[in-house]
């Protein structure tokens, strides 16, 4: 079959709706693209342009070889104009995983790329290349994906992160930093290198697991720049998170609309010191009138029934959040930030009412002033409160 009897701009629409994610195929979406190429010719280049929008190089030696091969296209109709998402995923690869032994393909023109995503790479880089050369790599990234990442110093990150000029949304999980922590003067030098090289200018979306070494981050806005607008924090550690993640509030994203908290109950100890992130947060110097929406996600992953099964540990995951009644006293939520409309809880891995009750409960008993703006959900997306709410439409389980 060598023409298509249907419109093409119809073939066109059917295939561009088959990808369900902007970032990756699934196996199933893969095969049925495939399977699109091979109807006839008109289909084969529709499907072909799809397919190679998203690209996985799964080793050291994959990147080098993709590398060359872009490099003796000719012009005209080239690969690595169709390019939007590019996937270094070496969580697979037993090898060197170190990134320097395909640092070609930082000199790789990839003019459609958007979005650079990295998984188990070892990236010890030197600082002065990427901070010196621009790599044409960089030119059109707008979201930069990092993931169980390790990184010979915070400089090298960074040098990353800044060299994107027109990044918008960063994403840092479970990654690791070697060099030493940051102190005044090195904060100071890199407050003076994110001017001077124009970081973080249309940075709008940061989404942070705050593992150990990412204490080093503070100040926030020293690093990412002050135009952020939404960030998402997921917190695993209790025993060092106040000395680690509370100051990253206090001074940092002015210009804040969205803050999204992740906090996960792997241990049956949970042990609170205070002062609470979101009190640390709403008294900091800097003003946020912009801030509208606060989201708290509780996940129990391990909740022995012994040690008093979820609803028992509800109220110890939200003082790290929220505090305990009479924290806030003459410190009203609402009158530190004025913009406040929605607070909105959601316990991931409990489908009973009662743990949502719980929550509500201990959410008005510190925050009272919530109690018209304040939603509570368990699983499958079900609110709790406000108690009248019964619908489970997708309009009313929309945590967004």
């Amino acid at each position: 079959m060598e023409n298509c009897i249907l419109p093409i701009e119809l073939c066109e629409v059917i295939m561009d709706t088959i990808p369900s994610s902007p970032h990756f195929l699934t196996p199933r979406e893969h095969d049925a693209l495939v399977a699109c190429s091979l109807v006839c010719t008109t289909w084969r280049t529709r499907a072909a342009v799809i397919l190679e929008k998203r690209v996985n190089l799964e080793s050291p030696q994959i990147v080098s070889q993709f590398a060359f091969t872009l490099r003796r296209e000719s012009s005209g109709c080239r690969r690595a104009d169709y390019i939007s998402y590019l996937l270094l995923d070496w969580s697979r690869f037993k090898g060197d995983k170190n990134l320097s032994r395909a640092m070609e393909l930082f000199m790789t023109p990839l003019p459609g790329l958007k979005i650079l995503d990295m998984d188990d790479v070892h990236i010890d880089v030197s600082p002065r290349i990427l901070r010196c050369m621009r790599p044409p790599l960089f030119t059109g990234i707008t979201c930069l994906y990092f993931s169980d990442c390790k990184f010979c110093s915070w400089r090298a990150m960074l040098d990353i992160v800044w060299g994107c000029l027109k990044l918008e949304d960063l994403s840092l999980s479970h990654c690791s930093f070697g060099g030493n922590p940051a102190t005044p003067d090195s904060i100071a030098r890199l407050s003076v290198g994110q001017r001077s090289l124009r970081g973080c200018q249309y940075l709008k979306e940061l989404d942070i697991w705050m593992d150990a070494d990412m204490g080093r981050l503070l100040p926030g806005n020293v690093i990412f720049g002050d135009t952020l607008t939404k960030l998402k924090i997921g917190i695993p550690h209790y025993d060092t998170m106040d000395q680690e993640i509370t100051p990253l509030f206090r001074d940092s994203f002015p210009h804040l609309e969205s803050i999204h908290l992740w906090i996960s109950r792997d241990s049956d100890r949970v042990v609170y010191r205070g002062p609470c992130l979101l009190l640390a947060f709403a008294t900091g110097p800097s003003p946020r009138p912009a801030l509208h929406s606060v989201f708290i996600y509780l996940r129990f992953d391990v909740f022995p029934e012994e040690h008093g099964g979820v609803s028992h540990g509800v109220p110890q995951l939200l003082e790290l959040i929220i505090g305990r009644a009479g924290e806030w006293d003459g410190h009203p939520l609402r009158s530190l930030l004025t913009g406040l409309r929605r607070v909105k809880v959601k316990l991931h891995g409990s489908n009973d009412r009662a743990d949502g009750e719980a929550c509500a409960r201990h959410v008005l008993s510190v925050l009272p002033d919530v109690h018209d703006i304040l939603q509570v959900y368990i699983d499958p997306r079900i609110v709790v409160y406000p108690p009248e709410t019964t619908s489970s439409s997708p309009h009313t389980m929309n945590l967004e």
